[in-house]
């Protein structure tokens, strides 16, 4: 890594960024538990689109399958927002991520990540 700090790419290196108290420990924390709940927003998602496959082989899947199926769909049809996302981006406000560009509570987790 070059003395400037910044990445070899030429590019700064990103900040950690303290919360009004200044603990930076406290705050890795919660981006951490943000980061757990996009990986079980996820797991979730896969679980509708391919939940499927596993109810041909497993029958006592499917009832489980079934509902967070109707879930998917009816919040993609009515336009509003999984509680996994709001639990999320209120875990990355208290990491002390300000909200990126259009970032409303209603925005993707993806988002985080581009």
């Amino acid at each position: 890594m070059p003395a400037s700090g910044g990445s070899e790419a030429g590019q700064a290196a990103p900040a950690l960024r303290a919360g009004p108290d200044g603990c930076i420990v406290r705050h890795m924390a919660y981006r951490y538990l943000a980061d757990a709940v996009l990986l079980l927003h996820l797991a979730f998602i896969l679980f509708v689109v391919a939940g499927a496959l596993l109810v041909l082989r497993r029958r006592r899947w499917m009832p489980l399958h079934l509902a967070a199926a109707a879930w998917g769909v009816g919040i993609e049809l009515s336009g509003g927002v999984c509680p996994l996302t709001r639990v999320e981006l209120w875990l990355r406000r208290l990491a002390g991520w300000p909200a990126g560009p259009g970032m409303r509570a209603a925005s993707s987790s993806i988002t985080w990540w581009r």
